[in-house]
């Protein structure tokens, strides 16, 4: 995917990101591709906001005001059970826009919640302004529809590998589908080299727990897949050194 580059400072709605962020933001999938003047629009009506870990975007009856872009940190989403317990719905590392689908929906009010697991930051636009902008540009419209069907493609990949009965194959197989939404979702800030294969999976727990696996199980699987020469584990980040050799484990997934 081609990088749009920022030339100037004083381009539409930059002055308070730094030329790294602004290009991050624009080397996004849906904004890279479009016309100047609606990327310039998109970057005007946003903003860069930052969140301590423990923090909230939303929370389960919250009006739908915002949509997120995730560029540092994590975050995850969940729902309250009738027990009081919470049932995770999805983990959000950078790349993921959280609450696009939103745009398109007729709901107001939120029936789940989005917990901030690390310090991060995100860029945000109020719904209302996108669903404006929608109605005016088909283009928009069009990339929106893109990144949601590769969002629908990871939730039924997500499904099969938490069928997996055996859980080196699921780890196996999420580690490979974590670097390709790498590379989907966050071209432009991969600090490594183009050829390099690599997946974050810090916090551990709800990593294990994107997969339906307890944090011991995972850990177990992770050292396997390490003594195998598949990966090698550095501080929370796998660095993938056989890829064929995971499709292999993961059963093709």
């Amino acid at each position: 995917m081609e990088m749009t580059v920022v030339t100037s400072q004083k381009r539409a709605g930059i002055g308070t990101l730094s030329r790294h962020e602004s290009n991050m933001v624009l080397s996004s999938p849906l904004i890279s591709g479009l016309p100047d003047g609606l990327q310039d629009e998109l970057m005007q009506k946003g903003e860069l906001k930052s969140y301590k870990r423990g923090g909230f975007l939303f929370m389960d009856e919250d009006p739908i005001d915002y949509v997120y872009y995730l560029m540092s940190g994590k975050a995850r989403e969940y729902y309250i059970t009738v027990d009081g317990s919470d049932c995770m719905r999805c983990l959000h590392a950078p790349g993921s826009y959280v609450s696009l689908h939103l745009v398109l929906s007729p709901e107001q009010l939120y029936s789940y919640s989005c917990e901030v697991l690390t310090g991060a930051t995100f860029f945000v636009w109020r719904r209302s302004d996108l669903q404006g902008i929608l109605e005016q540009e088909p283009n928009l419209g069009c990339k929106m529809l893109k990144v949601l069907s590769t969002y629908v493609e990871d939730s039924c990949r997500k499904i099969c590998l938490c069928r997996k009965n055996q859980a080196v194959s699921r780890v196996a197989g999420y580690l490979l589908s974590l670097d390709n939404r790498n590379r989907v979702h966050f071209p432009c800030c991969l600090k490594r080299a183009a050829n390099t294969k690599f997946a974050n999976i810090k916090p551990l727990n709800f990593s294990a727990n994107d997969v339906c696996l307890a944090r011991e199980t995972f850990s177990r699987a992770l050292s396997l897949l390490q003594e195998r020469n598949l990966i090698f584990i550095d501080q929370g980040d796998v660095n993938i050194l056989d890829v064929e050799g995971l499709k292999k484990v993961s059963g093709g997934l």
